[in-house]
């Protein structure tokens, strides 16, 4: 899972305030031995609740959506996460936590029909 999702990561995306940035997790995903690094550490932070301290920081930014006053409705706030958070998240949001709500029939039919394929 850790190889597959970072084949498809663009290497120039910079993606943290401590200097990580995707081609470090690629260069990882090519690897045996940095894979399976890497998964067990996701695994332990998955498995214990336990964040490493660098997952507590986000960087939050203001995009305008349109020219005008600088007002809620008129910007999108964006977090971004370190990198091995957001493939973590990915896995558990898009992942389990999708499954678990189709099995439950908790979304509407539409995205059931989505997520069933």
């Amino acid at each position: 899972m850790f190889m597959e999702f970072w084949k498809k990561a663009n290497e120039h995306t910079q993606c943290s305030i401590f200097g990580h940035h995707y081609g470090f997790y690629k260069a990882a995903s090519k690897d045996k031995f940095g894979s399976d690094a890497h998964t067990l550490q996701l695994t332990l932070v998955g498995r214990s609740g336990v964040p490493p301290p660098r997952w507590l920081n986000t960087l939050q930014l203001l995009l305008a959506k349109r020219k005008g006053l600088c007002i809620v409705k008129n910007n999108r706030i964006l977090n971004l996460y370190e990198a091995d958070f957001n493939e973590l998240k990915s896995h558990v949001v898009e992942g389990e936590a999708m499954e678990a709500l189709v099995d439950a029939k908790k979304l509407p039919w539409k995205s059931k029909r989505l997520h069933s394929s």
